[in-house]
Protein backbone atom coordinates (compact mmCIF):
# COMPACT_ATOMS: atom_id res chain seq x y z
CA UNK A 1 0.00 0.00 0.00
CA UNK A 2 2.80 2.39 0.92
CA UNK A 3 4.64 1.66 -2.33
CA UNK A 4 1.48 2.21 -4.38
CA UNK A 5 1.07 5.64 -2.80
CA UNK A 6 4.77 6.51 -3.10
CA UNK A 7 4.80 5.46 -6.77
CA UNK A 8 1.69 7.57 -7.48
CA UNK A 9 -0.13 4.41 -8.60
CA UNK A 10 -3.16 5.62 -6.64
CA UNK A 11 -4.34 8.52 -4.50
CA UNK A 12 -5.45 6.43 -1.56
CA UNK A 13 -5.95 2.92 -0.27
CA UNK A 14 -9.23 1.79 1.25
CA UNK A 15 -9.06 -0.86 3.93
CA UNK A 16 -12.60 -0.85 5.29
CA UNK A 17 -13.65 -4.14 3.70
CA UNK A 18 -10.52 -6.07 4.73
CA UNK A 19 -11.08 -4.90 8.32
CA UNK A 20 -14.33 -6.88 8.35
CA UNK A 21 -12.34 -10.11 8.19
CA UNK A 22 -9.22 -8.86 9.91
CA UNK A 23 -10.16 -6.40 12.67
CA UNK A 24 -6.52 -6.18 13.75
CA UNK A 25 -5.15 -5.65 10.22
CA UNK A 26 -3.86 -2.12 10.83
CA UNK A 27 -2.09 -3.19 14.00
CA UNK A 28 -0.53 -6.19 12.26
CA UNK A 29 0.64 -4.07 9.31
CA UNK A 30 2.22 -1.48 11.63
CA UNK A 31 3.93 -4.25 13.61
CA UNK A 32 5.32 -5.72 10.38
CA UNK A 33 3.48 -9.02 10.92
CA UNK A 34 1.69 -8.85 7.53
CA UNK A 35 2.15 -6.89 4.32
CA UNK A 36 -1.46 -6.87 3.13
CA UNK A 37 -4.97 -8.16 3.49
CA UNK A 38 -6.16 -11.70 2.90
CA UNK A 39 -7.37 -12.39 -0.67
CA UNK A 40 -11.12 -11.93 -1.13
CA UNK A 41 -13.01 -14.01 -3.72
CA UNK A 42 -16.44 -12.45 -3.20
CA UNK A 43 -17.37 -11.01 -6.61
CA UNK A 44 -17.94 -7.30 -6.97
CA UNK A 45 -20.30 -5.61 -6.19
CA UNK A 46 -21.21 -8.02 -3.37
CA UNK A 47 -18.21 -7.19 -1.18
CA UNK A 48 -20.13 -4.68 0.94
CA UNK A 49 -22.84 -7.19 1.84
CA UNK A 50 -20.23 -9.89 2.48
CA UNK A 51 -18.37 -7.58 4.84
CA UNK A 52 -21.68 -6.89 6.59
CA UNK A 53 -21.94 -10.61 7.30
CA UNK A 54 -18.41 -10.64 8.72
CA UNK A 55 -19.08 -7.60 10.92
CA UNK A 56 -22.26 -9.27 12.16
CA UNK A 57 -20.18 -12.32 13.11
CA UNK A 58 -17.75 -10.11 15.06
CA UNK A 59 -20.62 -8.26 16.74
CA UNK A 60 -22.25 -11.52 17.83
CA UNK A 61 -18.96 -12.63 19.34
CA UNK A 62 -18.54 -15.59 16.99
CA UNK A 63 -15.19 -17.34 17.35
CA UNK A 64 -14.75 -17.50 13.55
CA UNK A 65 -15.18 -14.83 10.88
CA UNK A 66 -15.99 -16.17 7.40
CA UNK A 67 -12.88 -16.48 5.26
CA UNK A 68 -13.63 -15.06 1.81
CA UNK A 69 -10.33 -16.44 0.50
CA UNK A 70 -11.93 -19.89 0.69
CA UNK A 71 -14.07 -20.46 -2.38
CA UNK A 72 -16.39 -22.95 -0.66
CA UNK A 73 -17.15 -20.44 2.11
CA UNK A 74 -17.81 -17.76 -0.52
CA UNK A 75 -20.17 -20.14 -2.38
CA UNK A 76 -22.01 -20.92 0.86
CA UNK A 77 -22.39 -17.18 1.51
CA UNK A 78 -23.58 -16.52 -2.07
CA UNK A 79 -26.26 -19.21 -1.67
CA UNK A 80 -27.47 -17.54 1.53
CA UNK A 81 -27.29 -14.11 -0.12
CA UNK A 82 -29.53 -15.36 -2.95
CA UNK A 83 -32.06 -16.64 -0.39
CA UNK A 84 -31.95 -13.39 1.59
CA UNK A 85 -32.43 -11.32 -1.57
CA UNK A 86 -35.46 -13.40 -2.59
CA UNK A 87 -36.91 -13.07 0.93
CA UNK A 88 -36.51 -9.29 0.90
CA UNK A 89 -37.95 -8.94 -2.62
CA UNK A 90 -40.99 -10.96 -1.54
CA UNK A 91 -41.84 -8.40 1.16
CA UNK A 92 -41.16 -5.20 -0.82
CA UNK A 93 -41.77 -2.32 -0.38
CA UNK A 94 -41.02 -3.09 3.27
CA UNK A 95 -37.29 -3.30 3.97
CA UNK A 96 -36.39 -5.08 7.17
CA UNK A 97 -32.67 -5.78 6.85
CA UNK A 98 -29.49 -4.34 5.47
CA UNK A 99 -29.30 -6.92 2.71
CA UNK A 100 -26.66 -9.26 3.99
CA UNK A 101 -27.41 -12.75 5.25
CA UNK A 102 -26.53 -13.70 8.79
CA UNK A 103 -24.32 -16.74 8.67
CA UNK A 104 -22.07 -18.63 11.05
CA UNK A 105 -18.66 -19.31 9.56
CA UNK A 106 -17.78 -22.90 8.74
CA UNK A 107 -14.40 -21.97 7.30
CA UNK A 108 -13.05 -18.89 8.91
CA UNK A 109 -10.45 -16.76 10.54
CA UNK A 110 -10.28 -17.04 14.29
CA UNK A 111 -10.73 -13.59 15.76
CA UNK A 112 -8.71 -13.11 18.91
CA UNK A 113 -9.63 -10.00 20.84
Amino acid sequence: MVHALQDDACDGVGIGRPLGAEPLLCKHILEGRVKGAIENFVPLPLNTQATGTQLHQVGKGDRLISDWSDESEVKRWQDEYTKETARREAILPKIDSSGYPTLSAQIGIEYVR
